[in-house]
């Protein structure tokens, strides 16, 4: 079955909290790398009752690199992906975000859009190179990101 998005990062940048924050999924948190070990999913819907499942990819180590399970696969289905990136370090987020961009690429697809989102962030101050600043926590920014990604996946 096609993703609707794909939530994809490194380790530890709220990938999980995200899917939880905008599906009410109960995806595990935890504070310590590679908690995730496999994938979780969550359903969106708009205000048409159109149903998308969003899915938190665990797939990329603290490198970039991709690991061998095969999990990224499920990318090539998505219509989106949706790229948790840590805004707490505002300098670091192209570094980090090319990593797994790098490590993904043998399984996106050509021209597939992408959401860059600074988690742990102020979503007020947007840093530069995302496109969205969220607290999941909080819930703060999470209905601008639910907005925009409906949108890119009804269009």
């Amino acid at each position: 079955r096609d993703l609707g998005g794909a939530i994809v990062g490194l380790p530890n940048s709220g990938k999980s909290a995200l899917l939880n924050a905008l599906t009410g999924a109960s995806a595990p948190v935890a504070p310590y790398p590679r908690s995730t070990r496999d994938p979780a999913f969550g359903p969106i819907e708009d205000d048409l009752g159109n149903l998308f499942i969003l899915g938190d990819l665990p797939g990329v180590d603290e490198q970039g690199e991709p690991r061998r399970d095969g999990r990224l696969r499920q990318i090539e289905r998505a219509h989106l992906l949706i790229h948790c990136v840590d805004g707490r370090e505002p300098d670091l987020i192209a570094e980090r975000c090319a990593l797994v961009r790098r490590g993904i690429a043998p399984f996106r697809s050509p021209g597939q859009p992408e959401i860059v989102v600074a988690t742990f962030g102020d979503p007020a101050s947007v840093p530069e190179g995302a496109d969205f600043a969220v607290d999941s926590q909080t819930g703060a920014g999470i209905a601008a990101l639910r907005s925009a990604i409906l949108r890119r996946l009804t269009d």
